[in-house]
């Protein structure tokens, strides 16, 4: 009899539907600000955007490509050994260390991107308070250091989670992927780092010239990223009750859960960035005015020449009208 044909199916589509949101995310975005001008502080963000997208787009659709083949396979094998057997003949084991490592890079790949366009957003603003990025701008990458030497240390020497004889010989591997101290720390970066860059946009809030409702819709775009921080958890919730984590033991079903769960975290991020470009609050049209609220600070958007910019600009200051804003 097949050895699970029917959840290997289920799997297969639910990794194409989850892949291909990953796929034309990034392409969207693109297109969306094309006709705006960038900073180079919004060059660097969309940058490291483009690099989480290719390194997370390339790895679902090869994780695609094997759950086919490993689809093909289960429909002559009758055994879940041989099934390991043959998967590791055909794609090793170093495989799962590049994929731990790969996702990694495009997890904090898409924080950085996060980072940096804040970092703009900070440096359009006036008479704000910049402690907060400073501190996202020197943890982010500290984090990123710190995950990556928890996944490479777990095992020593590292050569040890690719040992193949001793895993057919005890059918336990040593693998950052499923212990449980490293994806507690990584639990634990990727929740602290994700509530730190949702913080800083709020922190601007308060200094905008917006009603109420346009508040809301503001601090709505950047709470999105409140998707990525569920997706951390359930992942580390979902693995952790099916026995993955501290098992040593590495079957198909826990790969597959695995592979989804954590394309899905990286889904998440993705939308959480490029949902802004989807959803543009448009507060003030080229030549528009807004009413006071009692702030010192505004946002402004205009079209001028077929191009589209945004500055936040003081309401007291005199100079404002070179961007097309008059005061009432």
């Amino acid at each position: 009899m097949p050895v699970g044909v029917h959840a290997a199916t289920v799997y297969l589509y639910t990794l194409l539907g989850i892949q291909l949101i990953v796929t034309t995310f990034g392409p969207l975005r693109l297109y969306l600000l094309r006709a705006q001008k960038r900073s180079f502080l919004a060059l660097c963000s969309e940058a490291c955007f483009g690099v989480g997208w290719a390194t997370a787009t390339a790895m679902g659709w090869y994780w695609f490509h094997g759950a086919r083949v490993l689809l093909a396979l289960r429909k002559d094998l009758d055994t879940e050994p041989q099934l390991i057997f043959e998967s590791i003949k055909r794609f090793g084991l170093k495989i799962y260390l590049v994929y731990m490592f790969v996702t990694l890079i495009s997890l904090w790949v898409f924080k950085l991107a996060f980072t940096f366009m804040y970092a703009d957003l900070y440096a359009r603003t006036v008479n704000i308070r910049k402690h907060g990025l400073y501190v996202a701008a020197v943890f982010v990458p500290l984090s990123f250091v710190a995950v990556i030497l928890a996944a490479s240390l777990e095992c020593r020497p590292l050569s040890t989670t690719w040992d193949i004889p001793n895993l057919l010989r005890t059918m336990k591997i040593c693998s950052p992927m499923i212990s449980l101290r490293t994806q507690s720390i990584i639990l634990v970066l990727t929740l602290t780092t994700d509530l730190l860059l949702i913080a800083l946009p709020l922190h601007i809030l308060h200094s905008l010239r917006l009603t109420s409702p346009e508040k809301r819709a503001v601090a709505f775009i950047f709470l999105i990223a409140l998707l990525s921080v569920t997706s951390a958890v359930v992942r580390f919730t979902v693995l952790e009750e099916r026995g993955t984590y501290g098992s040593g033991r590495l079957d198909s079903t826990k790969v597959y859960w695995m592979a989804v769960l954590t394309l899905l975290e990286i889904a998440a991020a993705e939308v959480a960035f490029v949902l802004p470009a989807l959803r543009r609050v448009v507060l003030c049209g080229g030549g528009g005015t807004r009413r006071r609220a009692g702030s010192q600070v505004m946002l402004v958007r205009f079209i001028k020449d077929g191009n589209e910019r945004e500055v936040l600009v003081d309401r007291a200051d005199e100079d404002a009208t070179v961007w097309g804003f008059e005061q009432r």
